[in-house]
This record gives C-alpha cells, structure tokens and sequence, in this order.
C-alpha cells in the first residue's frame, strides 16, 4: 500500500465527515432497500420466501427503521415476522433464545442449534420493537433472549461461548417432547403448545406457541430437565 493511501487511511474522520453520513441512509435509499425486500416477503407466516428460513436480524432492524418513517409496508413486514418467529418452534418456547434456522416455512421445526450472534442481534431487534410498539410480547421475549444468553452461553471465566449444537446423536431431542410426557407434567398447557399424539417432528413435538402469553409465566427459566447441550467456542 503505497504512503499516501496509508496516510488517509489512519487519518481521523472530522465531525460531520462522509462516514458518519453513511451511516444514516437517506429516505429514497431506506425506501430502495425495503422495496426490494418486500418482493420476496412470505405474507402468511413472514420471513422471507427460502429455505432454510433464516430469521435475518439486519434485515428487520431496517424494516424497523422504515417503521419509523412509515415508508411503504415495513411496519407490517417486521410485526408479522418477529410475532410468528417467536409463537413458531424457531423460538424456543421454554428457555428462550432462537435457533439459526427453519427448515420450513412456518417457523415451525428448527434447525436445533443456537448461535450467540443470532441471538444477541435479535434481542437488540425485539428491544426496538417494545420501543417502538410498546408491546410487553415483544419486552418479553428480548428478555427471555437475553436470558438465555447469560445463563446458558457465558463462561463462568469471562467472555461467552459462540452457540449450541444440536445433539447429534439424536436430533433435536433436548427440544422435543413426546405428548405423554407434556400430559404428565402440564396437561393444560398441550393446546398452548401444540402437542399432539403424533407430534410435527419424528413422532415427537417441537413446541410453538398459539398466543401472545403462556399459561402460567413463571419468571424461572422453563427448560426441559433432560437432555444435554453441545456449547462450542
């Protein structure tokens, strides 16, 4: 790199400079970018129409700035989406914090593995959505996420390990539950959840969510008491 390119490079940017100024997008290029967006968006369940379904956090804060402005439909694009990724089994329903992914359009059967950046970028998506809809169902699950994050992700040394894989010997199952063993333990809340005999994964049922706010919240973590977890750095 020759001296000159360098000497710009380490050079401060003045107050006002041009990437401060990058950094705010002007109305036209917010409208161009949630424009292009929309032609791909998935009306019924939201997200955005692929497979794997990915829940896409930068991808919703600029809907969310375009909620804001009220520019074109971004506001309904991004409530329908954070509502039906955390009511879908994308979300785990019991210990908070999202998987990486969905293997069907509905949000309904994830990818059963959990990565810090996913989650700390869509607990900051869901805080601006309480800010800006001031809805306690999207308080509720940023902080339900954060949870997550501190209990099961961090290292008691410092730092936090970088997500959870899914059990590879037997797939899903620290997210699965038979209908029998959810009858067992809290019949009442099978309709909340959708469990049924035959389950929607395997015979076995990923948990999902029929409304806003679960029977019985309790403010302790809801986790499956068996099962083990797969951290990794």
């Amino acid at each position: 790199m020759g001296s000159g390119a360098q000497s710009k490079i380490t050079q401060p940017v003045p107050r006002g400079g041009s990437l401060l100024k990058r950094g705010h997008p002007s109305p036209a290029l917010l409208a161009r970018g949630i424009t292009a967006y929309e032609s791909s968006f998935d009306e019924k369940n939201g997200g955005f129409k692929e497979i794997p379904k990915l829940p896409r956090p930068t991808v919703l804060e600029l809907m969310l700035r375009g909620a804001v402005r009220d520019i074109s439909r971004a506001g309904m694009v991004v409530d329908l989406t954070l509502r039906q990724m955390a009511r879908g089994g994308i979300y785990d329903q019991l210990g908070g914090g999202f998987h990486g992914a969905s293997l069907d359009d509905q949000w309904m059967v994830p990818s059963f593995e959990k990565t810090l950046s996913d989650n700390a970028l869509l607990a900051r998506v869901y805080t601006h959505a309480w800010q800006l809809r001031q809805e306690p169902f999207y308080r509720r699950i940023a902080s339900e996420t954060l949870e997550y994050l501190l209990r099961d992700l961090s290292d008691p040394g410092g730092g936090f390990y970088r997500g959870e894989g899914a059990d590879r010997e037997d797939e899903g199952g620290f997210y699965l539950w038979a209908y029998d063993e959810v009858l067992s333990i809290a019949p009442e809340a099978t309709e909340y959840y959708g469990v049924t005999p035959d389950g929607n994964f395997k015979g076995k049922n990923v948990l999902s969510a029929k409304g806003d706010e679960p029977p019985g919240l309790s403010t302790e973590p809801r986790r499956k008491p068996t099962g083990k977890s797969h951290l990794y750095l």
